[in-house]
């Protein structure tokens, strides 16, 4: 149904799996891995489907959640995860500004009623000064 690896580091796994394209509909992108120490619960296992590890799966077989190798391999798919959103949020914010789709609606308030004052102050009608008695004209 789609691509296969096996027998990858983390970085790897992970920079195939951004490599894969998203308009493929046949089925959802993950990372696994597989456990061989020797126990009963020998096999693959999911860590990562859709952008979201898989911690609620990987918390249903004991023997998988106290491994300090897989807990591990937790930890560093959320690091990779959280840098990939940090340059993707950062390579957004310039799009965003240049095409002014996103903007705080407090900020696109303040900008508005700045606008709508200065177009009433230049609207006002200029009063002639009339001079006090005693005062000078100008």
């Amino acid at each position: 149904m789609g691509e296969y690896h096996d027998n990858l580091t983390l970085d790897e796994a992970f920079s195939l799996y951004q490599a894969i394209p998203d308009e493929r509909r046949n089925g959802i992108k993950g990372i696994g891995f597989r456990l061989e120490d020797g126990s009963s619960y020998d096999g693959d296992y999911e860590l990562m489907r859709g952008g979201v590890t898989s911690r609620d799966l990987i918390a249903l077989v004991p023997h998988c959640q106290e491994s300090p190798l897989v807990q591990k391999a937790i930890k560093d798919l959320n690091a990779l995860l959280s840098s990939q959103q940090e340059q993707d949020h950062s390579a957004e914010k310039p799009a965003q500004r240049e095409a002014g789709e996103r903007q705080s609606v407090l900020q696109a308030l303040r900008t508005r009623q700045a606008k709508q004052k200065a177009q009433e102050k230049s609207d006002e009608p200029k009063k002639a000064h009339t001079p006090r008695e005693g005062e000078p004209e100008l």
